[in-house]
């Protein structure tokens, strides 16, 4: 997207926008289909009849409407979480997990598209180098894909991947979602999905869905800390990997790089009479600056995910998912301990640990303690490996390590005993910008951090530097002391993908300034001006950036990219404290068990309340009743006591005290006690009369 000018506040504005407008959001009639199974059944809630699902487009194409990548719909559910598009972040991410294996694979690519004819579809996205559902053929063992059918007496728990985190089945099965085949994703998720969970209002919703992502995140990292790379903690270092595919890495082909660690498997091209495709991608694609320069680069990725289906297809049965790992190197001779892959591992690890801790804080569904073990497990062994397997100590930087074999048999892919066998792991001679993603997770050693994060990124001289020839940082590769670029004569590209991730990583490594530098760098590549940062006077989401900068070898996908949009949508807008503050340790049922009894109790209260209240106002109008007739008793003692009074008047009698009568006793002798009784109650100085304020 080119535009005139824009002021750099209002950036954000533009990159949620295309974010939303690649944001294809559909609604599945699944009425027609059956009903799943009881034993695929957590919850009895399956009475609608659709299902909504949001599939995050990797670019501004109608070519690839139902293709969904995976590092592109994290980054794009993290920018809509931050724009508080809540129920689209969390639905994105529903749709992509809909494509999660039993054993918790993950594929890289999911096609939303039902495909009935394969031959009116390509095998890329018209005028893309995308892959569609076709170039990956459906033979995958059954634990790989969505809920597998289980056997009478198979033990686990398919609805893990039968049922979404709205206890809701997902139905892929049956709407033909397809997977990549055995071409796997970054494992970006756990550190994707707790940055969600911070970013979110952490309503107990929240917190039930980031438990239930917990399985299947725990899953996805069984499947590669225990089956992919279960060798590279048993003594068969040689043998250790992490990727089968040049796609699974984050460095992309047209690093030169390639041209070596392909070199094997291209001469396999030329020996086995294997008819290249790369022919089949329109020619503008393959002269755009993401395209290899060598195109048998290509044609060596392609054969990758062929040979690969192949041997599926020998391995039918999948009863032994360590043995098909074995055999898919064993037949396609590629491997590597990819440095990319390896850190971003590393990273998600220590994230599914604070994703258990949370859980744990808010006694939501915590991990078993057998569970929280084997992660801390997989951290030390990502982190060892990362940090002494991989760190190069001849250049003093982290490298890959690419698995060499030797021939073990003939050249035919239905031969046994297997084609090849690894011989040895070497370090890639590598001077990709991705070698600097080993920031991406904690380096615990100050001096190899320096030497090979910080040092590379600030020089602009040496072997080793990633500034030759640019304004702007990171260039994919960097220069040496005899070329510049290693070599190669193709335009300098810059990914910002990469810069997004190689500053985060710096700022987690606490390096704010050189973090913060790239990110403000990055910005104005986006803007396409070095000077000027209150405008934005060409702002464009390029997948990856040219230098010089009028390089107009592009296609339309190329320049309307939702991972730009997205990171660039991320980078603008402010985080969100990483705190998660517990609510009480209760679960939703016994809430309500606690606000019933809170509500009988009270009346309870209440009740008894109005009890008292009725007995007390009985008893004050008793009371009252008694007081009035004494009162009117009262009253008629005194009338007497004045008849008395007179009477003595009348006979003569002379008033006196009382103290008078008693020292005399001319009165008190003759007179009645009752009499005697009333006259002192006449004479009591205290008392007062009823109605009147005077003392008698």
């Amino acid at each position: 997207m080119n535009n005139p000018s824009f002021e750099t506040q209002h950036l954000e504005e533009y990159a949620l926008r295309l974010v939303l407008d690649n944001l294809k959001e559909v609604s599945y009639d699944v009425s027609k289909f059956d009903k799943p199974r009881s034993h695929h059944a957590r919850h009895s809630h399956f009475e609608s009849s659709t299902i909504e699902y949001s599939h995050p487009l990797i670019c501004s194409t109608s070519a690839c409407n139902f293709t969904q990548e995976s590092t592109s719909t994290l980054i794009a559910a993290v920018a809509l979480m931050k724009a508080n598009r809540t129920t689209a972040a969390w639905s994105a991410l529903r749709s992509l997990f809909s494509q999660q294996g039993y054993n918790g694979f993950l594929p890289k690519y999911v096609f939303s598209q039902p495909v009935t004819n394969f031959t009116e579809l390509g095998y890329f996205c018209e005028n893309t180098e995308i892959p569609t559902s076709r170039l990956f053929k459906e033979s995958l063992p059954p634990h790989y894909k969505p809920c597998p059918p289980l056997v009478d007496g198979a033990s686990g728990d398919s609805s893990i991947t039968c049922l979404d985190f709205y206890s809701e089945y997902t139905y892929a099965n049956e709407l033909q979602f397809k997977g990549s085949g055995r071409l796997a994703a970054l494992p970006l998720h756990s550190t994707a999905i707790l940055e969600i969970f911070y970013l979110s209002n952490q309503t107990s919703s929240d917190v039930e869905i980031l438990g239930d992502f917990f399985n299947r995140l725990y899953k996805l990292h069984y499947y590669w800390m225990e089956h992919v790379m279960k060798r590279c903690s048993s003594g068969q270092i040689e043998m250790c990997y992490n990727i089968i595919n040049p796609w699974e890495s984050m460095t992309s082909l047209e690093s030169p790089q390639w041209n070596d660690i392909l070199q094997q498997v291209k001469e396999l091209i030329g020996e086995s009479g294997w008819t290249p495709k790369s022919g089949l991608i329109p020619e503008n694609v393959r002269k755009s600056n993401r395209f290899p320069e060598d195109p048998k680069v290509f044609d060596a990725v392609l054969y990758l995910i062929e040979c690969h289906s192949n041997v599926t297809a020998l391995h039918s049965t999948g009863d032994v998912i360590g043995d098909y790992e074995l055999q898919l190197i064993s037949y396609c001779p590629f491997a590597m301990l990819d440095l990319s892959h390896l850190s971003i591992l590393s990273r998600s690890t220590h994230d599914l640990q604070q994703i258990a801790k949370i859980l744990r804080a808010s006694h939501s569904n915590p991990p078993t303690k057998d569970k929280s073990k084997l992660i801390n497990a997989w951290i030390e062994k990502s982190d060892g490996l990362m940090h002494r397997y991989l760190w190069d100590e001849t250049h003093k930087r982290y490298s890959s390590r690419n698995i060499h074999f030797v021939t073990n048999g003939t050249a035919s892919i239905e031969s046994k005993p297997a084609l090849f066998r690894s011989q040895e792991s070497r370090f890639v001679k590598s001077l990709a910008s991705t070698n600097l993603m080993a920031g991406w997770s904690n380096i615990p050693d100050t001096s190899h951090f320096m030497e090979s994060i910080i040092s590379p990124i600030l020089a602009h001289d040496g072997s080793y530097n990633f500034n030759c020839n640019s304004p702007y940082p990171l260039t994919s590769w960097a220069c040496d002391d005899t070329n510049d670029n290693s070599g190669t004569n193709q335009t300098i590209l810059i990914d910002p993908l990469i810069n997004y991730y190689v500053s985060l990583g710096l700022i987690h490594n606490g390096e704010q300034g050189v973090g913060g530098f790239i990110q403000q760098e990055t910005l104005k590549l986006m803007c396409s001006d070095h000077d000027n940062d209150a405008v934005c006077t060409n702002l464009s989401f390029a997948n990856s950036f040219a230098y010089p900068l009028y390089s107009n070898n592009w296609t339309q996908c190329d320049l309307r990219s939702t991972t730009s949009a997205a990171l660039l949508y991320d980078l603008l807008t402010p985080d969100k404290s990483h705190r998660y503050i517990p609510t009480p340790p209760m679960k939703n049922s016994w809430v309500i068990v606690l606000v019933v009894a809170e509500i009988v109790v009270a009346f309870s209260v209440g009740l008894s309340c109005l009890l008292l209240s009725l007995n007390l106002m009985k008893k004050l109008a008793e009371e009252e009743h008694a007081d009035r007739l004494a009162r009117e008793q009262n009253q008629r003692s005194l009338v007497d006591d004045e008849e008395v009074v007179n009477m003595l008047e009348r006979e003569g009698g002379q008033y006196e005290p009382l103290h008078n009568f008693q020292q005399e006793g001319d009165i008190g002798s003759h007179l009645p006690n009752t009499m005697l009784w009333n006259i002192l109650q006449y004479m009591n100085p205290f008392k007062v009369n009823e109605g009147s304020n005077d003392e008698t």
